[in-house]
């Protein structure tokens, strides 16, 4: 599968658990449990039901997206729904952490 129908894909589940989990708009790991469970869901599973190793080392075989395209593909809805965006003070810690990562390295 090409990374552009992943990325498809991936949208749609981000921005449903953007708009119906709050709190994953300021934290990518529950951002990231919340789409878990809903790929697991489609198996009739949970997150509950498989261990970190497996959803570490084996992600592809849980059927679990990667963190990196959860991250792209939250920030790519946030762009477009300005509803669905951090709140101020966690953009504001997001600005000074790139700022810092920008100095530290550059």
């Amino acid at each position: 599968m090409s990374v552009r129908t992943v990325f498809k894909e991936i949208k749609p589940v981000v921005k449903a658990v953007l708009m119906n989990v709050p709190e994953a708009r300021d934290c990518d790991e529950i951002c990231y449990y919340c789409v878990c469970e809903i790929f697991l869901k489609s198996k009739n599973m949970s997150c509950s039901d498989i261990t970190l190793k497996d959803a570490l080392l084996d992600r592809k075989g849980c059927g679990l997206p990667k963190l990196q395209t959860i991250d792209r593909a939250r920030r790519w809805v946030q762009s477009h729904n300005p509803e669905l965006q951090s709140s101020k003070k966690y953009q504001s810690y997001r600005s000074e952490l790139e700022e810092e990562y920008k100095y530290y390295f550059n």
